[in-house]
């Protein structure tokens, strides 16, 4: 493992920003990691993990301690009872690993087309969308303990998954290191498709779509909505949707109501929120962000929203980290006053 110095890390982001790191190692098995974290203890400084650079902001100012970067690779599956047992290392693409479970006829991740990143990632904030999420075929994650240095093995309900949670972004945040993912998927298994847009796109199709079918038209509603990989400098959605009280979402309706006919667009188009049961409800970030008036493609100097989804806030130029948090906290304090709820930024912020 070789370690460097006082390197960039804007190219190895999606919003093409942040400065330097002190430290920098690029790690390709466990016992390298291992290495990594004892460098930065040994000189007590703190460690970053990064993997595809896609759901994180850095600062201007860059990362004091050790960036890791994540480069272990491979995939490899077995049979098991009529399911495939399929591994990933944490340093697969994300994209990549969905490809070849669709090219195998592997059903289980399609909906999950074309979100940036690596698998190591995808159990950390259970990525997901349209309908789908990385726990619903998660079996198991490998990581390594950064206390102790042990390699350890969660299954599915250990991980403690949420909406865009787990017990590795959470409350053990940073002692975890994902190391690999195990999936279960369904060899030649029917796709799901219950998401309203998709289910729109295959509507006169007269028969199920297949899985390869499915992945294209996920990636062609991507790129519809700029949501792809490398189309814009964006993270893909900055916030998160929040989940309210029957009371609150009523209060949040009636706004939307009122406010959509005069700031048209299709952000608030039905569904914009869903019964999560228990008496509370999902509410899309997106249709609150819009109907506060930051419609898709507006912008403040080199920042703004994506001209195709207005939840993802883009670098047009040269934006700073600075400047990008300045108008993800304009968007919050706009969306707090005229709904009265919070949103949370999805990206980590690093190093501010």
């Amino acid at each position: 493992m070789h370690i460097e110095e006082n390197i960039p890390l804007a190219p190895f982001t999606a919003f093409r920003i942040g400065g330097r790191a002190r430290f920098f190692a690029r790690v390709r098995t466990q016992d390298e990691l291992k290495d990594a974290l004892a460098f930065a203890r040994e000189k007590n400084l703190p460690f970053f993990i990064l993997g595809g650079g896609s759901n994180i902001l850095i600062s201007d100012e860059g990362f004091p301690g050790v960036i890791v970067q994540m480069d272990m690779k491979g995939i490899a599956h077995e049979a098991n009872g009529n399911d495939i047992l399929v591994h990933a290392a944490a340093g697969e693409n994300w994209d990549d690993f969905v490809l070849h479970t669709v090219a195998n006829d592997w059903q289980g991740v399609e909906n999950l087309s074309g979100v940036p990143g690596t698998v190591g990632g995808a159990p950390v904030q259970n990525i997901g969308c349209y309908g789908s999420e990385a726990a619903d075929t998660i079996e198991s994650v490998t990581a390594v303990d950064t206390q102790s240095g042990a390699v350890r093995k969660f299954s599915k309900e250990e991980c403690r998954f949420s909406y865009r949670k787990s017990r590795f972004n959470s409350d053990e945040k940073g002692r975890y290191i994902v190391t690999g993912v195990m999936f279960r998927l369904k060899p030649h298994g029917d796709p799901v498709v219950k998401y309203e847009n998709v289910i729109s796109y295959f509507k006169d199709l007269g028969r199920k779509p297949t899985l390869r079918e499915v992945r294209s038209a996920i990636l062609e509603i991507r790129s519809g909505k700029g949501t792809l990989a490398g189309k814009y400098r964006n993270a893909g959605s900055f916030f998160k949707n929040v989940v309210v009280s029957e009371d609150v979402l009523k209060e949040i309706r009636a706004i939307v109501s009122r406010e959509k006919d005069a700031i048209p667009g299709t952000c608030c188009l039905d569904p914009w929120h869903w019964d999560q049961g228990g008496g509370k409800y999902k509410v899309a970030a997106a249709c609150l962000v819009h109907c506060s008036g930051f419609v898709p493609g507006i912008r403040e100097g080199e920042v703004g929203t994506s001209p195709k989804q207005t939840l993802a806030v883009t670098n047009f130029g040269n934006a700073t980290g600075g400047d990008v948090l300045a108008f993800a906290r304009k968007i919050q304090e706009t969306v707090q006053k005229k709904f009265g709820v919070s949103l949370e930024i999805e990206p980590e912020l690093v190093g501010f």
